[in-house]
């Protein structure tokens, strides 16, 4: 069965973000990111991981919201056969992953 094990949220105050969902919440800061293209924090509650995120460019963010849109930007499912998971999922029009968000996430390092 395939699980949510990771959920992006795009806001304008990384740091008073995360302090809520450490603060009340008890997650653990697990990273910190500051690329050319987003900063925020990635935190965790051990099973599920939790990415605070301010985006600097519209291009990265997403031109359907831009990088001015707080709320949930993305989630992310764990399964246990991708490829099966993907032949049963059927995808909308202009649906799936994009690829600038992937680079995005690949330069936090």
């Amino acid at each position: 069965m395939a699980k949510i094990k990771h959920i992006a949220l795009s806001t304008q105050d990384v740091d008073k973000t995360a302090a809520f969902y450490v603060n009340v919440f008890g997650m653990k800061e697990i990273a910190r990111i500051d690329s050319p293209n987003a900063r925020g924090y990635y935190l965790s509650d051990g099973d599920l991981n939790l990415a605070i995120l301010n985006f600097k460019n519209d291009a990265v963010a997403g031109v359907e919201r831009g990088k001015e849109w707080s709320g949930i930007h993305h989630i992310g499912f764990q399964a246990a056969a991708p490829t099966a998971s993907r032949s049963t999922c059927p995808r909308p029009a202009g649906w799936g992953p994009r690829a600038s968000a992937r680079r995005a996430s690949a330069r936090s390092g």
